[in-house]
């Protein structure tokens, strides 16, 4: 009997010898690819801070562009007004005086024609910018937020 449980232990400490053995580089692999993942995320901190920082000078840039843009896109505005407005009382005064100032009149005609290519041609570019510049900014805080949002869903 004594035999039987030598051989049995000696089978136990076999078995537990070869679990080890296989078990041993199993481990080594998973302590290898945690300091990996330990890497991987040293590297999107550092990424989420840096993209914090530009998202955070884009928005300065932004909010002074947007700052310059809007006082600029009212002075133009109120300029073609006035524009406008001189242009017809010209057309006006045109009118009054007759044929012999037909030079002054085609000069009148001119000015509204160049203020109604203004108002058409750069008046929508200019509302385009602004409002792409608001689109970029709307953009980019979403952009952080999710990265953020994700990073603390990961952790």
């Amino acid at each position: 009997m004594e035999a039987l449980a030598a051989a049995a232990l000696t089978i136990l400490a076999l078995v537990a010898v070869a679990g080890a053995v296989v078990a041993l580089p199993l481990l080594l692999e998973v302590r290898t690819l945690l300091r990996q993942l330990q890497g991987l995320l040293e590297r999107t901190d550092a990424l989420v801070e840096e993209t914090r920082g530009t998202v955070q000078t884009a928005d300065r840039l932004l909010r002074a562009a947007e700052a310059d843009l809007t006082p600029a896109l009212h002075e133009l505005k109120e300029v073609m007004r006035n524009v406008g407005h001189v242009s017809e009382e010209v057309s006006r005064g045109m009118d009054r005086v007759g044929g012999t100032l037909e030079n002054l009149r085609r000069a009148s005609e001119t000015v509204r024609t160049t203020t109604d290519v203004i108002r058409t041609g750069l008046g929508p570019h200019l509302v385009t910018v602004v409002s792409l510049v608001a689109g970029v900014k709307t953009g980019t805080w979403t952009l952080l937020r999710r990265l953020l949002k994700k990073r603390r869903s990961e952790s």
